[in-house]
């Protein structure tokens, strides 16, 4: 379970956070300049809202039907748990304006109109290729799991270019309907709508102009693996929401934290299975093909149920000192409400605390679930988990990924395959070639509400044999 709030405060809180300093004052104003509260976009969502609601009602009978066949999809929200968020967006949180209450309110209803949409959606796959999917067998595959701000995006793109692995890109886990995919890859065909590739460079071009801050920090390509759960719980979880409604809202909405959902892991479970199979379908592979599947995210919470339930499969992790990840992690999350559906205002040094205490009460106990996954291994020498240190693998990346292929252990015979080789010297000549990216949000721990003296002892690092251990020790 994560830390409770009292514990969080004896522990790791200042007695008050640090005022935000005028340049990170500046800075969320420039950033965040935009996505102000306007009377058109009230007027625009109130309109999409009752549009959605219209369709939903249109498309109730159908997925009524579907759901007593298929059952309830993964991807859809219990109606009960979107309740409880319609009551909160008006009645909990501190000092919320009432604009903002009627936006959180707003988004929280039309997540019950869409149900109806999302959940016929994936009954016409589960009609079209249900059959298909259950007969696929799914083996030793492989899990980039580490916490956030460790480098495993660089790293799950890395692997990407492994010819023997094969992962759901980030736009799959948005969209993970199969019979989609092919419509879009048949009016692609004709040209109605654009390729991939010109899709994925567009969406980067207007992440760039609208969220800034964000594609500076994370290395966005739709089509690649990205963090498996994000596009998941956009569409299933209430964690935008949360941000405004205080720390325990936030602990509790926090992706797959320690000690969360049982409903919600269950249901991420199933949804993962799904899109792996659908991934396997879509790059026509038969059961018995010798690619594997790879799947990055920061899902530890389902490490151990992803171990007994896939024979074979291997867990990867990029450890960093949790200080510097934490303070990534922490401003990486104000970048992040840039993408958000909802209007952001400039955050509040109240919402910069209660972010703060929600990120090190859920992260202090991930690092201890980290330590005791990663460590626990099978014995002799077929090892199924690896931890690398962040610091080698940013200044040695070639020993970093030796080891892991060591674990992965392909039909390469555990050597590091040519086209990995190849990616990594064209990246090293790419990231010489770039400027510097600058970070104008740069939020000081104490700025956050912690006190990074006391979080240091939850440092960690990573021995010869590729265990992690506690720094203090």
């Amino acid at each position: 379970m994560p830390l409770s709030s009292s514990e969080f405060h004896a522990r790791f809180a200042l007695p008050s956070p640090a005022p935000t300093s005028e340049s990170n004052k500046a800075a969320l104003r420039t950033s965040f300049k935009g996505h102000e509260y306007s009377t058109l976009y009230f007027l625009q969502e109130v309109a999409s809202t009752t549009i959605c609601g219209g369709i939903g009602a249109a498309l109730l009978p159908l997925y009524c039907a579907g759901r007593v066949v298929f059952g309830r999809p993964p991807r859809v929200t219990p109606v009960k748990d979107i309740l409880i968020y319609i009551r909160r967006s008006l009645f909990i949180g501190r000092n919320v304006p009432l604009l903002k209450r009627l936006d959180l309110f707003i988004q929280s209803t039309r997540r019950l109109f869409i149900i109806p949409v999302i959940g016929l959606a994936w009954h016409i796959d589960e009609l079209l290729y249900g059959r298909q999917l259950r007969q696929l067998k799914i083996e030793r595959p492989v899990f980039v799991i580490s916490g956030a701000r460790s480098g495993s995006t660089t790293l799950g793109h890395l692997l990407d270019n492994d010819n023997e692995l094969v992962g759901p890109s980030g736009v799959m886990g948005m969209v993970p309907f199969l019979w989609m995919w092919k419509v879009c890859s048949f009016l692609s065909r004709y040209k109605v709508l654009p390729k991939a590739d010109t899709f994925a460079s567009k969406v980067k071009n207007h992440m760039d102009s609208t969220a800034a801050e964000f594609t500076a920090r994370h290395e966005t390509n739709i089509m690649k693996p990205d963090t498996f759960e994000v596009p998941y719980l956009v569409f299933r979880h209430f964690f935008w929401v949360s941000y405004d409604l205080g720390a325990d809202c936030m602990v509790e909405n926090f992706p797959l934290c320690e000690g969360g959902s049982g409903v919600l892991k269950d249901d991420f479970m199933n949804f993962l299975d799904s899109v792996m199979r659908k991934t396997m379908l879509w790059n026509n592979m038969p059961g018995d093909f010798s690619r594997r599947l790879i799947v990055k995210g920061h899902f530890l919470e389902c490490a151990e149920s992803l171990e007994e339930r896939y024979e074979g499969a291997v867990f990867v992790t990029v450890v960093r000192d949790f200080n510097k990840r934490m303070e990534s992690l922490m401003n990486f999350m104000i970048a992040n409400r840039l993408l958000s559906v909802a209007r952001c205002p400039v955050p509040t040094e109240q919402n910069l605390a209660d972010l703060g205490e929600a990120i090190t009460r859920v992260e202090a106990k991930y690092q201890e679930h980290e330590r005791e996954f990663f460590n626990n291994r099978t014995a002799g020498d077929n090892r199924n988990k690896i931890a690398i240190d962040f610091n080698q693998y940013i200044n040695d990346p070639q020993s970093a990924v030796k080891k892991i292929y060591k674990v992965i252990d392909g039909h390469h015979g555990g050597e590091v395959p040519p086209e990995i080789d190849e990616a990594m010297a064209k990246g090293a000549e790419q990231h010489k070639a770039r400027k510097k990216v600058k970070y104008y949000i740069k939020c000081s721990l104490a700025e956050f509400g912690v006190d990074e003296s006391k979080t240091k002892v939850l440092g960690t690092l990573v021995n010869s044999e590729g265990q992690i251990t506690s720094a203090t020790t």
